[in-house]
């Protein structure tokens, strides 16, 4: 596959890439300007890409300032789409704090670096580490906090809205545009097929039965089977 080949043979295994992406600005009519501190990491033991986004002014009232995306290479969903990537997002605060955020249900999660969300994302890695406005829009727009809750939260339920719309996405949440619109943005796209194919695999399947599970009182868990099996 392309994309592995394009990191495969690294000597930086372990090491960080801190790159200046001031210095790579697009050229745009609109202006761009930076938003993150992006440091790349490869790990060539598991085939791993490594990205961590430190914001440059975080928000007083933010409750992180660091997300760390890691990309597994040698892991797509389907060979239909092998742009579309196991990935891992996690949040923490540089500072060494460990804030809380409040999640749908109304239960108190500590943003931590252990603590991640198991995702698949459609990035071209290879676009990601020439072009930083590309590369600030995975964090900014595809992996941003609210988006990746979402999604994630929807695909434990066959039932649930999503975007305005049912549909099935697993833990799918979509892909990166690979050229701007005309505004000169980069965007995210929802590939249905892919979110079906994510929604229905097995291992979606047994995390909902394991949620519903969770939600139902003790007698009542051993009636219960995913309906999902019969699709």
């Amino acid at each position: 596959m392309g994309i592995i080949s394009f990191f495969r043979g690294t000597k930086n295994s372990g090491k960080s890439q801190n790159r200046d992406m001031s210095e790579q600005l697009p050229t745009s009519s609109n202006e761009y300007i930076p938003k993150y501190d992006i440091t790349f990491y490869h790990q060539t033991e598991n085939e791993c890409l490594v990205v961590e986004y430190k914001e440059k002014e975080p928000s007083a009232f933010s409750l992180y300032d660091t997300t760390k995306l890691t990309i597994h290479l040698n892991e797509c969903l389907d060979k239909k789409y092998p742009n579309i990537l196991r990935c891992e997002v996690t949040r923490h605060d540089s500072k060494g704090l460990i804030p809380f955020y409040i999640d749908n249900t109304g239960k108190k999660i500590p943003c931590i670096e252990n603590q991640f969300q198991d995702v698949w994302a459609g990035i071209n890695t290879a676009l990601m580490m020439k072009n930083p406005q590309y590369c600030e829009a995975i964090a900014a727009e595809l992996c941003r906090f609210d988006r990746v809750r979402d999604y994630v939260n929807a695909g434990l339920d066959s039932g649930k809205f999503i975007a305005g719309k049912r549909r099935p996405c697993g833990n799918y949440i979509g892909t990166m545009s690979e050229k701007p619109n005309q505004y000169g943005e980069y965007h995210c796209i929802f590939n249905e097929k892919a979110g079906k194919i994510a929604h229905y695999s097995k291992e979606m399947i047994g995390r909902r039965q394991a949620h519903r599970e969770q939600q139902l009182p003790n007698k009542n868990r051993s009636n219960r089977r995913d309906n999902d099996q019969n699709r």
